[in-house]
């Protein structure tokens, strides 16, 4: 806390001071940066695709285009990880599509073996996941975190990830990223929630996959991918509120974990928007993670409590799985195990090493995008990342007396 009191003073009383800021002459020349040129610690992805295609998709990116492209990948000081593979290319998110630096989806002909290539080789995995292959990946822009501190939604993913959660997520790094040999931004390369990505994280088969997720319309699960008559069994026991049929069907543990965790870091983007659900061959349907660079707007409100009065699909089940005698003292324990993990000190650490790593790189995106401002709002913002997450937690653990 006093870290960010400090900062806040700098801010109150040294607006105009440019010794804590990078600005004017001193950011990199973007326009002429090549792969070989650029100074970070970072790997670098490489996309090549035609160039009127790529315009047109890029321009046009509520029309869910889909071009061909080549994919290459280098290390911080140039040496090609791989060349040139094969690869569909899209423009992902929602909103955040509309950014200048948009989100690039790529999902590849071929596995990567990224357990030979080290492409992603995070310290902390979970024990129910593999990173042994990759078939896609996302070069994310952060999302709603854009131009802010760029470390929202991995943080907290991390967090989620240290406290062990029975959830399916996503695993990723900062990677600076060039378009037809433009320099394009410093992203972060992301696995992905879909049936390719879930299906490599769990090693099974693509086709293996049943996959649903909420429409941001109607709040409502839809089918997506795999099993459709299986993923209507979910979607019929919801409709009719079978609290019988649910137990049946949903992995509860994966359920507390999933929706403890949303309710505890305030995520405002949920469970309207941005919730999936799979089940593989069909097994009991379990929880996907991701997204989660809404999190903590709304420090002092709890979210569970609401859903015994509301009618979207997340409400329906939580209100239909309380119904077993089981659920609640279940709940209840897992909520406090997971309490004794989830703390703004662990959060800290790990908002400092993520921030650490990327402090240096911040001026790439302020010449590119002219967002952030300077680093010196960009270290503002980290500390109000760390504020905000405290308040949360002080006010949520008051809400449930824990």
């Amino acid at each position: 806390m006093r870290r960010i009191i400090g900062f806040l003073s700098i801010g109150l009383f040294c607006m105009s001071c440019t010794d804590l800021e990078v600005t004017g002459d001193n950011l990199p020349d973007v326009e002429n940066l090549t792969i070989q040129s650029l100074n970070s610690p970072h790997d670098i992805v490489h996309v090549e695709a035609n160039a009127e295609q790529y315009a047109y998709m890029y321009e046009k990116f509520r029309s869910d285009t889909i071009i061909p492209a080549s994919i290459s990948y280098y290390t911080p000081d140039g040496v090609a990880v791989f060349s040139d593979l094969p690869s569909n290319l899209e423009i992902k998110g929602a909103a955040s599509a509309g950014n200048l630096m948009k989100s690039l989806g790529m999902t590849f002909e071929q596995d990567i073996p990224n357990s030979q290539l080290g492409i992603l080789n995070p310290i902390y995995v979970l024990p129910q996941h593999n990173l042994q292959s990759l078939k896609t990946f996302r070069l994310r822009n952060s999302g709603n975190d854009f131009g802010f501190t760029m470390l929202k939604d991995m943080t907290y993913t991390e967090l989620a990830i240290q406290a062990g959660l029975n959830v399916e997520l996503m695993y990723g790094k900062p990677v600076h990223a060039f378009v037809n040999n433009d320099y394009f931004g410093l992203l972060n390369l992301r696995t992905e929630s879909n049936a390719n990505g879930i299906s490599r994280l769990i090693q099974a088969q693509t086709n293996e996959i049943t996959l649903l997720k909420v429409d941001v319309d109607n709040a409502k699960l839809e089918y997506r991918e795999g099993d459709e008559i299986w993923a209507n069994e979910l979607i019929d026991a919801i409709k009719t509120e079978d609290a019988e049929k649910l137990w049946e069907l949903i992995n509860v543990d994966s359920f507390i974990d999933y929706i403890i965790y949303q309710d505890y870091v305030g995520n405002r983007d949920w469970p309207v928007n941005n919730m999936r659900v799979y089940s593989h061959n069909r097994e009991k349907f379990r929880f996907i993670l991701y997204d989660l660079d809404y999190s903590a707007f709304n420090t002092k409100k709890p979210l569970i409590p609401a859903f015994e009065y509301l009618d979207h699909h997340m409400a329906i089940m939580y209100n239909g799985l309380r119904e077993h005698p089981s659920f609640d003292d279940k709940f209840n324990a897992r909520q406090k195990e997971l309490y004794k993990k989830l703390t703004p000190d662990r959060f800290n650490v790990i908002l400092d090493e993520f921030a650490e790593r990327i402090e240096n790189d911040i001026p790439y995106l302020i010449s590119k995008y002219q967002s952030p401002p300077s680093t010196f709002h960009w270290r503002m913002k980290v500390s109000e990342l760390e504020r905000d997450f405290e308040r949360r937690d002080k006010h949520i653990r008051d809400k449930y007396n824990l």
